[in-house]
């Protein structure tokens, strides 16, 4: 399928298109021609069999309809301790960076700070940008989460406005961080190495490929 789609996407450039090909006449022709080899190399798409097909629009079909969501999160240290949101699930107690979406018009800078004032009722300041990790599977959106080094002002006069599965905040001791149930996980060591001031890349990649809680 792989080959398939950068085959399409070479020669015609729009994956909007491939439906419309692909129910249309069209890809019979190529299908015939490709198989008996009258295709030249330049032109060759890497058309399916017809059983092939229904898998092909089914993929594409969801790549069309998912969206790409970003996400503005906050690293703020405060005496050798990191705040994070705390949430509970079936499978118990875990922890995520405060932040999240990004409205329109607004600024990354300024969705952090409105984020970190809801979720955990505390005023900061954004700073640099430090990390970009992505969660491009699992979920009905492909996120882009950019996390900004903040800096701690202090408590809101409002209260924090917790989500459904937060059950408070806490602050995570960074020594010991790559062991706490703080996710994505691929975050822990990255973070880690930011408050040593040691070197880490800005890009993680997505948050599932060589994290270290899951075997790739």
């Amino acid at each position: 399928m792989e080959e398939a789609r950068e085959a399409f996407e070479s020669v015609r450039g729009d994956l909007a298109e491939l439906e419309k090909y692909y129910t249309g006449p069209e890809w019979k022709e190529d299908f015939e021609a490709d198989e008996a080899g009258l295709l030249p190399p330049g032109l060759k798409r890497g058309v399916l069999s017809e059983d092939g097909i229904s898998d092909v629009l089914d993929t594409f079909r969801e790549l069309r309809t998912r969206r790409v969501r970003t996400s503005a999160k906050a690293l703020v240290i405060k005496e050798g301790r990191m705040l994070a949101i705390k949430l509970r699930d079936a499978d118990g107690v875990f922890y995520i960076m405060p932040g999240g979406g990004q409205h329109a018009g607004e600024l990354l800078p300024d969705a952090v700070e409105r984020e970190v004032a809801e979720e955990a009722g505390i005023r900061v300041k954004a700073g640099d940008a430090v990390l970009v990790i992505e969660g491009a599977e699992g979920e009905p959106d492909h996120r882009v989460d950019i996390v900004f080094r903040c800096e701690y002002i202090g408590p809101c006069d409002a209260e924090a406005q917790y989500d459904w599965n937060q059950i408070g905040t806490e602050w995570l001791p960074l020594d010991t961080l790559n062991r706490a149930p703080l996710y994505p996980s691929k975050l822990r060591r990255a973070i880690m190495n930011l408050a040593q001031g040691k070197g880490n890349p800005v890009y993680l990649g997505n948050e599932n490929a060589g994290d270290p809680e899951i075997t790739d």
